[in-house]
């Protein structure tokens, strides 16, 4: 049978692959990969791509690989619990759900397996998987089974069944556990020789708030990164912000000759220990000693993993603790395995920990009969704050089906909500020269686009939902319009962009500038803060359900969502008729809004039910204040 008959899919191939995925085209297979890391970004590969001798597929899982990675490393971790890694790992955080780490680790990677498999399955009648870890995960189900509802189909994966193959895994997977705890071993030692006796001075604050993401220093307006701290409940001097992404030196200064207090958050416990940074009581060094002992030759590697994790965060946390008068870690965002080893770490030594939320979305608000989304979503699963605040109740209850060890729930509403009647109440805009030509505003917000054709929001409806938005500026002239891009154009167009794509990019680009254009329309930069545009505005439309109609709803502002593909039919904030779907919907819905007396249509927004489910209990929640008030409490 002719090779170009079979299909090769690659999960996550590495640079250097690239000769062997280009010499298996040669001979005639086709080719296949999947792409989390950007591989446009090295020029051979962007060149194979545009040529489509390699067929690149950017990875979006949904429905139902979720739920199915899921249930499948509950079903071999809950076999594995009564192990003595399990054990100890239970018993070195005192938390019997501690085991929800590798739990984590392991559904992630059955989620990409599962999709993997579903997506050879399309691109061909004979296509295969080729991945080590696909072999390794194969080997797990064939040991240990698989959950109700699951199979996998082993003849679709390479080397499945080749059991040399899985012996020079089996070795290279000890060989890199025994390297790992060595390394950590031997700068344990030379902590423990060198490290000096005597205390250094901690900085004085308490409440210590997490830089974790480049992106928390993009607004200077009223959501720059220092939001939480208003001198009232939270005091400038009581905080202490953790650069955890090196934040440049230029960038440090000038935020502390304004009064900021920084500390530097290190990563790894590596740099901890070789800068002789923390001393280890006896208790704590037997923990971490076992815990990277008992990794090195543990039977799974998520198990081994979370073992070396757990270590490396104890380190931290006691760093964090040594270095500070830290009570309380307040953090957004970061939702995976690593922060769960450091909330049980932090509360081994003393510190409890909040999660808050930027964004509205949660698998509640997608939740229909037919949704093309999964009911699990990997990010929530294992969560474990002290804390943890969200929207709504609806959010809060699908966060509880999540397996989580979050101690307390908080929904409240959006968080936003006093920063948006800040600024209003201050009198102050940020009128430009064209938006003074007009009495009434109405701003549009975009969403991140996913160059995916599963996606709702790819770029096809985000070419859709800019030419219906220049469409709508065209037919009301009288209107200022301003237009704020949730990520730059480099986004689309750039080789070191996952999503780059030299044709829809370009025309999504072009299709803003076309915008600008009009006399009635102002382009703002993707780091506009968007509170200031809600505040200003009378009307806020945003594309794919995300959080700023929700934010502006929460304080009684005319706003809702626009679908220009028909794809957001059904879900709750359409049955609540938050939703406009198409031009014409579009255009009428404008009209409605800005007709209705502002008094009736917050009445109608107070008693509608899907407001107080899925957005906010009450207009003007007051939700930051709360948070601010739990985040000041923790700290007695």
């Amino acid at each position: 049978m002719p090779l170009k008959k079979y299909t090769l899919l690659f999960i996550f191939p590495p640079k250097w692959a690239f000769t062997i995925l280009i010499a298996l085209t040669k001979i005639g297979f086709t080719v296949a990969f999947l792409d989390r890391k950007g591989m446009r970004r090295h020029p051979q590969w962007k060149n194979a791509i545009e040529k489509k001798i390699l067929i690149q597929i950017t990875q979006q899982p949904m429905k139902p690989f979720h739920s199915m990675g899921i249930a499948q490393a509950e079903h071999i971790i809950t076999q594995l619990s009564n192990t003595r890694e399990i054990r100890f790992l239970k018993k070195a955080t005192d938390d019997k759900k501690a085991d929800v780490i590798p739990k984590r680790l392991l559904a992630e990677k059955f989620l990409i397996l599962f999709y993997a498999l579903s997506t050879a399955k399309k691109l061909s009648h004979q296509s295969y998987v080729v991945s080590f870890e696909a072999i390794r995960l194969n080997q797990l189900c064939q040991k240990w089974g698989t959950a109700e509802k699951i199979s996998i189909e082993k003849d679709a994966i390479i080397g499945a069944d080749s059991s040399t193959l899985l012996a020079t895994l089996r070795l290279i997977s000890l060989s890199k556990k025994i390297i790992q705890t060595i390394n950590r071993l031997i700068y344990l030692c030379y902590n423990i020789l060198f490290t000096s006796k005597k205390t250094t001075p901690r900085a004085p604050q308490k409440i210590a708030i997490s830089l974790g993401f480049p992106w928390q220093l993009k607004f200077n307006g009223p959501r720059a990164f220092h939001f939480l701290v208003d001198d009232q409940v939270l005091k400038k001097e009581d905080v202490l912000f953790c650069d955890e992404i090196n934040i440049s030196k230029n960038t440090l200064n000038e935020h502390r000759s304004h009064g900021w207090n920084f500390h530097e958050y290190y990563q790894n416990s590596t740099s901890i220990l070789s800068k002789k940074q923390v001393l280890l009581l006896n208790s704590e060094l037997k923990i971490i000693f076992n815990l990277w002992i008992k990794s090195a030759f543990a039977s799974l590697d998520e198990i081994s993993l979370s073992l070396i994790i757990l270590g490396d965060e104890f380190i931290s946390a006691i760093y964090l603790k040594q270095s500070t008068h830290t009570k309380v870690y307040v953090y957004t965002n970061k939702d995976y395995a690593n922060q769960f080893a450091k909330n049980l770490a932090l509360r081994y030594v003393g510190i409890s920990s909040i999660w808050y939320p930027l964004f509205i979305g949660s698998p509640a608000i997608f939740d229909k009969t037919d949704s093309p989304h999964d009911k699990k979503e990997i990010l929530w699963y294992g969560q474990n704050p002290t804390h943890m605040f969200l929207y709504s109740k609806a959010a809060a209850d699908s966060h509880i089906t999540h397996n989580q060890g979050t101690q307390h729930y908080h929904y409240h509403g959006p968080i936003f909500a006093e920063l948006i009647i800040n600024k209003i109440l201050s009198h102050t805009t940020n009128d430009t020269p064209e938006s003074k030509e007009h009495s009434l505003k109405i701003s549009v917000f975009d969403t991140t686009y996913i160059n995916s054709q599963i996606c709702p929001t790819n770029y096809q409806h985000a070419i859709t939902f800019l030419e219906d938005i220049y469409d709508l500026a065209q037919t009301f002239p009288m209107y200022g319009f301003n237009i704020k891009p949730s990520k730059p154009d480099s986004y689309f167009l750039s080789d070191t962009s996952l999503w780059a794509s030299p044709k829809l990019g370009k025309k999504i680009v072009g299709n803003r500038k076309k915008l600008s254009t009009l006399h009635n329309v102002y382009l703002f930069s993707d780091n506009k803060d968007p509170i200031e545009l809600i505040a200003e505005s009378d009307v806020i439309i945003t594309d794919g359900l995300s959080s700023p109609t929700a934010d502006a709803l929460s304080v009684g502002k005319k706003a809702f969502w626009y679908d220009p593909t028909h794809s957001h039919h059904g879900y709750p904030f359409d049955q609540a008729g938050f939703v406009a779907h198409g031009r014409n919907e579009l255009k009428n819905k404008i009209q409605d809004l800005l007709n209705q007396p502002h008094e009736e249509y917050k009445t109608e927004l107070r008693n509608n039910i899907y407001f107080k489910n899925f957005i906010s209990p009450r207009i003007n929640p007051g939700s930051l204040n709360k948070l601010r008030r739990t985040i000041k409490e923790e700290t007695y």
